[in-house]
């Protein structure tokens, strides 16, 4: 009875939502589309993000607390996606035999003004957002992000500082607080175009 009283539901929901939709004129719907199209292209702020599209040699200095530092070298592979309203940035780093892959996307949010991130890595199954805004005198966008250990659930705010040095060369620093609230710097890795 319950399953019959749910397909009711639907086919009445359904028969609604098309009538609705029918009976707008077809010159609405293009309209909507188009305008939505328009408010999705890429602004001028995407194209602060061109220096670091190609393909890119690192080096990363790792120094987190209660824990040996250590140095890490990889690749990434920057590329626009979805009409360079996105950028792709696929990573591998090494230090001996161990390997992390990375994946991160980052785009411009014209509602909030602030350049957004989300990353990904082999290390974790969940993700990481950050947000900042772009200081067009340093080339730098400074990330804000609060992120959760999932051992020991313990939370963490840091800033990411990526620094755009030139079209062959970038800079990310991920700094956090040391016990006295000092700023500490968690990682450096510098970023140099192959070839």
């Amino acid at each position: 009875m319950r399953a019959w009283t749910t397909a009711i539901g639907v086919a009445i929901t359904t028969t609604v939502f098309l009538s609705l939709e029918c009976s707008a004129p077809a010159a609405q719907h293009g309209d909507r589309f188009a305008n939505m199209l328009e408010f999705a292209s890429p602004r001028p702020e995407h194209a602060l993000l061109d220096d670091l599209v190609g393909e890119f040699d690192f080096e990363a200095h790792f120094a987190l607390p209660g824990e040996d530092a250590s140095d890490w070298r990889g690749t990434t592979s920057n590329v626009w996606a979805l009409g360079g309203r996105f950028l792709r940035c696929e990573a591998t780093s090494r230090r001996g035999e161990l390997a992390i892959e990375s994946l991160r996307v980052l785009g411009f949010d014209p509602a909030t003004q602030r350049f957004q991130s989300t990353s990904f890595e082999s290390l974790s199954l969940t993700h990481v957002d950050a947000s900042g805004s772009f200081d067009r005198d340093t080339r730098t966008i400074a990330f804000e992000t609060e992120t959760k250990d999932p051992a020991s659930g313990v939370r963490t705010k840091t800033t990411e500082v990526l620094r755009i040095l030139d079209r062959d060369r970038y800079v990310r620093e991920i700094w956090g607080r040391g016990s006295a609230g000092e700023p500490l710097q968690l990682v450096r890795s510098s970023y140099t175009r192959r070839g």
